[in-house]
């Protein structure tokens, strides 16, 4: 069923489509037509031979007239012959297929006149024969002759009839040309008007809407495809236009959003910069209010800080205005301006009819109160959420700040404390124990000048309470230089480090050191026990030991940490409390005093062993110290 024009006229598909069936239809008819036509010349060109071959059985038979040496009867046999094959040849089918059925076609006339004048004039004379005396030889040669030019006449006509028919296929073949162009210059049309034309302004609209351009629109020519397209385009592009202005809106809101930010961060890195650098708390303090004022375009911000220094709870008070108190806090004691003890919550501080807008905001960690912040916002920049929580963590920094300060002056506190401690163990361990010996020495001494007693006696007395001086004065050398690298240098690597290089100055022995304690941590005390440890066995090994090489190595291990002293020397002998009784007691009480054990040995390979045990109970970790 062919499409209606209001189908056509909706669809490019359509419209195409039928272009192309027509298209089709007349190459498809002209084809047929030409095929046909072709067919029938064919059947010409066989009918003319047809038509041909009677001028020549005309001849043929015009010489079997004249030639009368034989019977009548085969004479008058020969001739019937000859005209019934010529009767036969006349009624071809060859020449039925081309000769019009119609009497109004000449060809039609032509033929039928043909077997007319073959019947009357020729084959039915001959027919009536009955002797030679009936031959009219003349009369009927020449009754041949004119067959035989009604023949020559048909042929022309078979051949005029031919030349119609390719004149009809020509002509058929024309029409059919026309008949495409003219569908093909119609649908070129139609492509122009309806096709091309709307495709470039939908392309100039695409180009301006990638240019960011959306004010283009298409008027659609047809109700077709192009301009369902063209609809959608400006229903996208109105969309777009107003999905683009919102863009810009929501990228200019979240720029000025970022600039705020970046303002905040800003605002938050000066100020904990300004909290942590600053050794004036009033100018650091001084300045971070003034920033947030100019940041959060606030009236006013003070502070009101307590005063470590006071038991009366007098607070200080720092001003963005001015370095004066605030208006609403005019006394001496800001307590006055609290109203009541804050909870940490932010309260509104209804101190007058004119500051509706005071805000404060309390300065606190660990349930502990350093102040508060008060604000007064503007009335064109009120107090928003974000300015609150900015707010809020400047207190918390402040907080912390005064919090961390409190705990540093504490931890130096502690530090110098267990220092001095540690001072007064060593020396009570050490050099008082000496003293109190010599203290009974010299007692000794008195009662043998008072008793009189022998020279030798009161000789050997003084031995040992020289002995002894010696040995307190050794003790006392040896406090001082640990202590005097206890507060020198930064760890106990760096002061074993410096114990290796002082021995090996003194002497011509090496020493080697290994230090690998991992995260072990040591407190003060431990690390000068240690130190001493090492120090005393070193300086027995340079005294007694009669070395050339010696190793100190700290290690730590799953039960604690291994403290060793080898040396190649000639090995301690089997008393060595009788030899040197100081040294090893002072290193036992140290290695009592660390919860751990201490053993001297003989090495098989000659020299000696100190190895010192302390257990992990006894060695807090990083995160316990």
């Amino acid at each position: 069923m062919l499409p209606s024009f209001h189908q056509l006229n909706k669809s490019l598909i359509a419209r195409a489509g039928f272009a192309m069936a027509a298209i089709a239809l007349v190459t498809l008819a002209t084809t047929l037509t030409s095929a046909y036509i072709t067919d029938r010349i064919e059947g010409h060109a066989a009918a003319i031979n047809k038509a041909g071959a009677l001028r020549m059985y005309t001849y043929k038979l015009a010489t079997h007239i004249l030639s009368m040496n034989q019977s009548f009867e085969d004479y008058k046999r020969a001739l019937e012959n000859d005209t019934k094959e010529q009767s036969i040849r006349l009624t071809d089918p060859i020449l039925l297929n081309i000769v019009p059925k119609a009497d109004q076609y000449k060809l039609h006339k032509v033929h039928s006149e043909l077997i007319t004048t073959w019947e009357t004039t020729i084959a039915l004379p001959i027919h009536q024969l009955s002797s030679f005396n009936d031959i009219d030889q003349q009369a009927l040669i020449q009754q041949l002759t004119v067959f035989a030019e009604q023949a020559d006449f048909m042929v022309v006509q078979i051949q005029l009839n031919a030349e119609d028919r390719v004149l009809q296929m020509k002509v058929m073949q024309w029409i059919g040309i026309c008949l495409i162009l003219f569908i093909i210059i119609i649908a070129m049309i139609d492509l122009s008007t309806n096709i091309r034309d709307p495709l470039r302004s939908l392309v100039k609209a695409a180009n301006a809407a990638r240019r960011g351009d959306f004010s283009k629109r298409i008027t659609p020519a047809n109700p077709d495809e192009l301009g369902t397209l063209a609809d959608a385009f400006n229903m996208m592009a109105e969309d777009l236009s107003k999905l683009y202005s919102h863009l810009e809106f929501l990228v200019e809101q979240k720029t000025q959003e970022l600039q705020i930010s970046n303002q905040v961060l800003q605002l938050l890195y000066h100020s904990a910069t300004k909290i942590t650098e600053e050794k004036d708390h009033n100018r650091s303090f001084q300045l971070v209010l003034d920033n947030m004022r100019n940041t959060l375009h606030f009236k006013s911000l003070s502070l009101c800080l307590a005063d470590k220094y006071s038991d009366s709870n007098i607070f200080k008070i720092i001003s963005s205005n001015s370095s004066h108190r605030p208006d609403h806090c005019t006394t001496s004691d800001c307590n006055s301006c609290l109203n009541e003890t804050s909870n940490g919550s932010n309260n509104r501080i209804p101190t007058s009819e004119t500051q509706t807008n005071m805000l404060k905001f309390a300065i606190q960690r660990d349930q502990k109160s350093y102040g508060h912040i008060f604000v007064e916002a503007s009335d064109t920049h009120p107090m928003e959420e974000w300015k609150s929580q900015i707010i809020t963590t400047i207190s918390d920094n402040i907080a912390t700040h005064l919090s961390l300060e409190e705990k540093a002056d504490q931890d130096q506190r502690l530090s110098l404390m267990e220092e001095r401690t540690v001072i007064a163990r060593e020396l009570h361990d050490s050099l008082a124990q000496s003293l109190s010996y010599q203290k009974i020495q010299v007692a000794r001494l008195k009662a043998s000048v008072k008793r009189n007693e022998s020279k030798d006696k009161i000789e050997l007395v003084i031995q040992d309470l020289s002995e002894g001086l010696n040995s307190a004065y050794k003790q006392l050398r040896e406090l001082l230089t640990t202590f005097r690298l206890k507060l020198s240098e930064a760890n106990l690597r760096t002061a074993l480090q410096n114990t290796v290089l002082e021995f090996n100055e003194r002497s011509d022995l090496k020493i080697d050191l290994s230090f690998n304690i991992g995260s072990a941590h040591l407190r003060p005390n431990e690390e000068i026990h240690i130190l001493q440890i090492v120090r005393e066995a070193l300086s027995n090994v340079l005294q007694h030991a009669k070395a050339t090489h010696a190793e100190v190595a700290l290690q730590h291990s799953t039960t604690g940490i291994d403290v060793t002293i080898r040396d190649n020397g000639v090995g301690i002998p089997n008393n060595p409390e009788q030899h040197n009784h100081y040294g090893l007691a002072i290193m036992n009480e140290r290695a009592l005093g660390l919860n751990g054990k201490i053993s001297i040995k003989r090495r098989p390979s000659n020299g000696t062993e100190v190895i010192l045990k302390i257990p992990n109970q006894a060695i807090p970790n990083e995160k316990q110290a």
